[in-house]
């Protein structure tokens, strides 16, 4: 099978850089600033699908600044959202579950609590 690529380079404000893949048709965009990644991927028909923080060590956002990915339906709701803390999936459990998934209408459909990667009990 052969798999087409484009790549375009952006210029982006405050420092931070833009790249655009087209992989089978779908765009990727890529945030850079140093390190900090930031990466909007779009589905098939065009709409985003889901955001992806990252730096050096893997998936890793500031737990008070929102999770690490956050996954989109096809009408661009959110389905999903996991907090990741250095690759690991991570989040205080006082502070709510690292994994949170949602039903289309919007209800949570599960929540798993993890911290440094190892599942743990949600809080009393």
């Amino acid at each position: 099978m052969k798999l087409e690529v484009a790549k375009i380079i952006l210029q982006c404000p405050d420092d931070w850089s833009c790249e655009i893949f087209f992989v089978l048709g779908c765009p990727e965009v890529i945030f850079k600033n140093g390190q900090k990644r930031i990466v909007h991927i779009f589905g098939s028909s065009g709409n985003l699908s889901r955001i992806i923080y990252a730096d050096h060590s893997g998936y890793h956002r500031n737990p008070n600044e929102g999770p690490a990915l956050i996954y989109y339906s096809d009408s661009g709701k959110i389905i999903g959202e996991e907090y990741y803390s250095n690759g690991w999936l991570h989040r205080d459990p006082l502070e709510g579950p690292a994994i949170t998934n949602y039903f289309k209408n919007g209800n949570i459909k599960s929540e798993h609590y993890y911290v440094h990667g190892a599942r743990v009990r949600p809080p009393n």
